[in-house]
């Protein structure tokens, strides 16, 4: 059997085929809800299984063989999901980031600007998708946990292959006052600055919303001199 997980948009009505079957396929679609036990709906062979969301969030389909004992060579096929709002096209690849890892539970969107509508894919364990969006040009947005999200326009015909790119977010470190993405003498520095009256350059310029503070008052002040100075020392 063969187990595929979807991202669904509550209110649309999706249609799920298969094609392309080789000659000793025969397949049996179910559609299983996001806890993956409650059924949905079924079909076989390569008649469309119609069914509308009506939650946000993950479901299931498992692909199994009619009967169980055909599998192997020439049981290949195809699953589609897809929005009938226009012609589909096919989208398919990996998310990935700077380090060529692939990247788990990313969900790639598909706008639809002028509908206000989307479609959504979310990658397997490979970090790999597929999905049938309308064709055209839209903007796609991918995002995943612990990255920054990857935006552009892509143009989606009836086989298009995009590898996506996203970049690690660097959480921001308590005490770095000058955005070097380090904690040393130069921000101790800066704070003995400040708190001797003086307005010293190379302050980061978003400090009171960067997450660099130390106790949460968004203000330089000892309580960051000692953090800093603990920190340089060996302490912390």
């Amino acid at each position: 059997e063969d187990w595929v997980k979807f991202y669904g948009n509550a209110g649309k009505t999706y249609e799920i085929i298969t094609a392309n079957l080789e000659t000793s396929c025969s397949p049996v679609i179910t559609l299983y809800d996001s806890n993956g036990t409650t059924i949905l709906g079924s079909t076989t062979g390569t008649a469309p299984l119609s069914w509308p969301c009506t939650r946000d969030g993950i479901y299931y389909i498992m692909a199994t063989q009619a009967p169980p004992s055909v599998y192997g060579e020439n049981t290949g096929y195809d699953l589609l999901i897809y929005i009938p709002e226009g012609d589909p096209g096919k989208l398919y690849g990996y998310v990935r980031n700077t380090d060529n890892e692939l990247i788990e539970d990313a969900k790639v969107v598909v706008r639809y600007p002028s509908t206000g509508k989307s479609d959504s894919q979310t990658t397997s364990n490979t970090g790999y998708y597929s999905f049938t969006p309308s064709k055209g040009l839209w903007p796609v947005h991918v995002e995943a946990d612990g990255y920054t999200h990857s935006e552009g326009d892509v143009d989606i015909g009836i086989n298009t292959i995009k590898i996506f790119v996203v970049t690690a977010v660097v959480p921001v470190m308590k005490g770095d006052i000058n955005d070097d993405k380090s904690v040393d003498q130069g921000d101790a520095t800066l704070v003995l600055d400040v708190l001797t009256g003086q307005d010293p350059a190379g302050i980061r310029s978003n400090y009171d919303t960067s997450g660099a503070d130390v106790n949460g008052d968004d203000k330089i002040g000892p309580e960051e001199l000692i953090y800093i100075l603990e920190i340089i020392n060996g302490l912390r």
